[in-house]
């Protein structure tokens, strides 16, 4: 036989219960969204309009309802309503028909729920005066249909009272069923165990939270005594609860959650009670927990007995009994210290990978004591065995991460990596002395993390951390070594640093050694070079000077012997003693550039010149010279050569092309000097100059243009054709002189 709740009489209801949405508080509208609502639906009623408005506060979306349109037929039932489709809702429907009340708040008096013979549905009476329903009372009902924000709804125009009936008999649902949607606005009744009972008074109603379907389902009741203590009444009950079946939903419609509006304490029916005395219960060890047992109750509560390992800020627990350790979630706020003995009852459930419990409560048995930690290995901790018990172990430090509300450790032992993590006090970093590559000994609680395995089905641990109490549970057993891999990073890059400069050094430092020792023998062999032009300056002068002097020395005395109507042989011998006196010249100049690099009165073009107007003298050949460009202070090597070259081309073409003129052209552009001996005389095939026999072309005098060219690293050219006379061209670069 179930025991009926009653009732404590005092009149007092819920002033906020909706039917839901998103938002923090589970609230469908605020009440200024209310108000601008009514207004907007009056200000649509004076045009007149029949088209659908959207209305947006930035929480959701809200299509308002239509006004009556008299081209649509009028609904009857609410099972009609309810198959609209949110497009056709926002037609506007007409609907009139007779209901009975299964939910009302006259504090929020738009928050109706009815029900006729074919279901459920929302009323909203926000167009209507403040008018006080009661569950049970039967009401006449007209207004047009609304999309609503999950299932179409009425909005009423009329709404009066119509007799007492009674309330509908309950649809008897499951939690898979309810989240369906399907349910929603309908009468119905929902079966479990009473987990938590909180009483909220802002909202001046009673919350029972119960497990339904292995699902939690929270019952908001309006009407309760205050006076009554619903927890120890409630909880670890067996329990019927009826109410309407309200949803909780997002902006596109979509269910989230869902909840039940309880009119009163009527509506909730005991079928199996609470122990009266839950600490009376016998004790069970934490390692017998959710253990097969052939007569064991399914869903109620068991009661351990253990120390405390740990409190966490949000009031869970960590104990130890002597079989193994256990996570408690409690909302209770007793605090407790490490090394209290408890008493706890709370209901046994699943975890990640040992049993815990939820909605616990506690109390405290003992005195403080020394609770030792296990000491373990990671390895040892990797396993499982451990899982929810204070551990102690070894480690070294590889990083520290600072968080908003924590800070973590990552640590390594052995080859397995794993964190450690302390909750941040007053948002001070507690960890900050603690360096990388520091050796600890760490002690907090250890939890598995687990991994899914698809073959074979099973779950298996994959991971663990430490749960840090306080700094104090970490002890340096190695400061750092000063070789850390930022440091040895650092050091090898000086190093790799220093070893390229070292080898650009040495580069540097060879070519260096290679361009002075380049110097060093040019100079040797400049010397050398030097010493032996000096030698063969002093036999030219020795010989062909002293050799020149004395012809010239003669012929001047045989000229001055000759009368003067002598003629041709006066012109010749005058000839001869100017060729005497320019050989004693060319010699005396040779001489000045084997033993200097500089010809004293050096004029390259006027030294052409003058050779050209020698060599054609007496032949008829028009002779010419033209000047480019600077041609002055011009290096003696360079000099020299270009003069023999440009003479022996001129004495080439007098001996063998007969030329009628011959022209020198001597241009300088930049760092390039230029050198043209033309003439217009037989020329020569100098394709086949190199294997005609005719044509001495390898004889000594080109022979030696080539390697005077050489010399100065000038490019030398020689174009000529049969009949069309022959050019020497002579480019030498002069690098900046």
């Amino acid at each position: 036989m179930s025991d009926h709740l009653l009732e404590d009489g005092s009149g007092r209801r819920d002033s906020d219960l909706s039917l839901g949405d998103d938002r923090k508080e589970n609230e469908m509208w605020p009440r200024s969204f209310q108000k601008n609502w009514r207004c907007i639906v009056l200000l649509l009623a004076c045009f007149d309009t029949c088209s659908t408005c959207a209305f947006s506060l930035g929480l959701t979306n809200v299509t308002l309802p239509q006004m009556a349109r008299k081209d649509l037929p009028v609904l009857t039932s609410v099972a009609q309503v309810r198959a609209l489709s949110p497009e056709e809702a926002a037609r506007g429907f007409p609907i009139k028909l007779q209901a009975v009340v299964t939910f009302y708040n006259e504090k929020k008096f738009n928050n109706l729920f009815i029900h006729d013979s074919s279901g459920g549905i929302h009323v909203d009476t926000g167009k209507l005066k403040a008018t006080i329903l009661e569950p049970g009372q039967l009401v006449d009902v007209e207004g047009v249909s609304d999309p609503g924000a999950f299932v179409p709804n009425i909005s009423a125009t009329r709404l009066e009272v119509a007799g007492k009936s009674q309330l509908p008999e309950p649809r008897q649902v499951s939690f898979e069923h309810i989240i369906t949607g399907q349910e929603a606005c309908q009468w119905i009744e929902v079966n479990g165990i009473v987990r938590c009972v909180r009483e909220d008074s802002r909202r001046e109603r009673l919350e029972i939270e119960m497990v339904t379907g292995g699902s939690r389902l929270v019952a908001h009741v309006s009407d309760f005594g205050r006076s009554t203590n619903y927890s120890e009444r409630l909880v670890d009950a067996r329990v019927r609860i009826r109410g309407v079946c309200t949803t909780l939903f997002n902006r596109r419609r979509q269910l989230s959650n869902v909840r039940l509006l309880v009119p009163g304490m009527a509506e909730v029916f005991v079928d199996e009670p609470a122990p009266l005395e839950p600490f009376a219960m016998p004790i069970c060890t934490v390692s017998s927990l959710m253990r097969f047992a052939p007569e064991g109750s399914y869903g109620r509560r068991a009661r351990v007995q253990g120390v405390v390992i740990f409190q966490q800020p949000d009031h869970s627990l960590f104990i130890r009994d002597k079989t193994q350790g256990l996570f408690i979630e409690t909302a209770q706020n007793t605090v407790v210290q490490p090394g209290d003995r408890v008493d706890v009852i709370g209901f046994p459930a699943r975890g990640e990978w040992t049993p815990i419990l939820q909605d616990a409560i506690f109390r405290k048995t003992g005195d403080t004591l020394s609770v030792p930690p296990v000491r373990v290995t990671a390895e040892q901790a990797l396993m499982g065995t451990n899982n929810a018990d204070l551990v102690q172990l070894e480690a070294m430090i590889l990083d520290r991460v600072p968080r908003p509300t924590e800070e973590i450790l990552v640590l390594q032992s052995s080859n397995l990596i794993f964190n450690a993590q302390l909750e941040r006090v007053a948002g001070k970093e507690s960890l900050a002395l603690f360096s990388k590559g520091s050796r600890i000994r760490l002690t907090g609680i250890c939890r598995v993390d687990v991994a899914w395995n698809r073959w074979p089905e099973q779950i298996s641990p994959q991971s663990f951390h430490i749960l840090l109490r306080s700094p104090a549970d970490l002890m340096i057993l190695q400061n750092p070594p000063w070789w850390t891999l930022s440091r040895l990073f650092w050091v090898l890059s000086i190093m790799i640093v220093l070893l390229v400069v070292g080898i650009v050094w040495v580069g540097t430092l060879r070519r260096q050694v290679r361009e002075q020792t380049e110097a060093i023998s040019r100079k040797i062999h400049r010397e050398a070079i030097l010493q032996e032009r000096h030698r063969m300056a002093r036999e030219i002068h020795d010989t062909l000077v002293q050799s020149f002097a004395a012809i010239s020395l003669q012929l001047e005395a045989i000229r001055g012997k000759i009368p003067s109507q002598s003629g041709m042989f006066a012109k010749s011998l005058e000839l001869a003693h100017r060729i005497a006196r320019e050989s004693l010249i060319d010699a005396r100049r040779s001489i000045w550039a084997l033993h200097s690099e500089t010809i004293p009165e050096a004029n390259l073009a006027a030294l052409l010149a003058a050779s050209l107007k020698t060599i054609t003298d007496g032949t008829g050949i028009e002779n010419s010279i033209q000047v480019k460009g600077e041609v002055l202070s011009l290096p003696a090597e360079i000099e020299n050569n270009l003069f023999y070259i440009g003479r022996e081309a001129v004495i080439n073409a007098v001996k063998h092309a007969a030329p009628k003129n011959i022209t020198l052209e001597l241009c300088r552009e930049d760092h390039l000097l230029s050198l043209l001996v033309l003439d217009d005389g037989s020329g020569f095939d100098a394709s086949k100059a190199s294997t005609d026999s005719s044509i001495n072309y390898n004889g000594f005098g080109m022979i030696s243009m080539r390697e005077r060219a050489e010399q100065i690293r000038a490019e030398l050219t020689i174009q000529s054709q049969h009949g069309k006379g022959t050019a020497v061209i002579v480019k030498v670069p002069l690098n900046g002189t």
